[in-house]
């Protein structure tokens, strides 16, 4: 009996590497399992393109009518009654300028406060066409990230409408130098802009003469690497729209306006720059906390 003894060992030791071998030739990463579970939540259309893409940037005006900015619809829900429950990501920004409204209006009530929650989308779904103008309420505020600049609303609409896909960091960093990028947003209420332009810088730049506080202490100059920089004239209304790469699929999202710089002790005009969020973080984060977001039913 002992002498089959050495014989179990190198079975042993034969099945043991062959299962490592297996175990460390195929591993299971985080990024794929993050992919598999994007693949079911935002499965692409067959006809998803740049044209039709853009049609997911809305205008959103809360109640006060002078806090209009623009959302990207990332999701859509069937509900029972026919209608559409639409996810849409937006600037925290314009949230917390509504909310600060709200707060001046009722400042003794909050329960008041919190009903006061009318909401047009103004939606663009043929680009030659007359807009399309939905008058609902804000259903809620499904998460908030101050500190990046971002925010998920929820809204119910009667039309199905077009909802953007987020892109993944490998689409972003495929843009090459010069490659063309497109934005779609909110022109001071005056209705949806298309402009063209390229990725200027992949990081925000922290200027050293900021002038207000609320420059040196915003989202991104506090945090600069979740921004990048578009070469795209932007204006007041464009925050929380959609910066495209050529196939459509959402890189960023339009967060701020930088129109003045400092010479020497006096504030001048510059340039209309701005700044977008990196979407493909605000992806991830979704995908790992709730991906039910990012679900487009037909």
């Amino acid at each position: 009996m002992n002498s089959w003894k050495p014989v179990y060992m190198w079975l042993g030791v034969v099945v043991a590497l062959s299962l490592g071998s297996l175990y460390f030739s195929t591993p299971t990463r985080h990024s794929d399992i993050t992919e598999l579970v994007a693949l079911k939540a935002q499965p692409v259309p067959q006809n998803y393109n740049l044209t039709t893409a853009i049609r997911a940037t809305v205008m959103i005006d809360f109640s006060n009518g002078d806090n209009c900015g623009s959302a990207i619809l990332i999701g859509r829900e069937r509900k029972e009654d026919g209608t559409w429950k639409y996810h849409a990501l937006t600037c925290h920004h314009i949230i917390q300028h509504w909310l600060q409204f709200v707060m001046q209006q009722h400042p003794n009530d909050e329960e008041e406060a919190q009903s006061y929650k009318a909401l047009r989308v103004t939606a663009q779904e043929d680009f030659h066409g007359e807009p399309i103008v939905f008058n609902t309420e804000l259903a809620s505020i499904e998460c908030q990230f101050p500190y990046q600049d971002w925010a998920i609303i929820s809204f119910d609409i009667p039309q199905k409408l077009q909802c953007a896909i987020l892109a993944t960091s490998k689409q972003f960093k495929d843009i090459q130098p010069f490659e063309p990028i497109y934005a779609m947003g909110n022109d001071d209420g005056r209705g949806l802009y298309a402009k063209q332009g390229i990725i200027a810088i992949t990081h925000n730049v922290v200027p050293e003469n900021a002038l207000e506080e609320r420059e040196v202490n915003s989202p991104w100059n506090k945090i600069p690497d979740l921004f990048f920089r578009p070469s795209i004239n932007a204006w007041f209304g464009a925050s929380g729209g959609a910066v495209y790469q050529k196939d459509g699929y959402v890189i960023g999202m339009l967060s701020a306006l930088s129109i003045t710089t400092k010479v020497g002790h006096y504030r001048v005009f510059a340039s209309y720059s701005c700044v977008a969020s990196k979407v493909h973080l605000i992806r991830e984060i979704l995908l790992t906390q709730n991906p039910a977001i990012l679900t487009i039913e037909d």
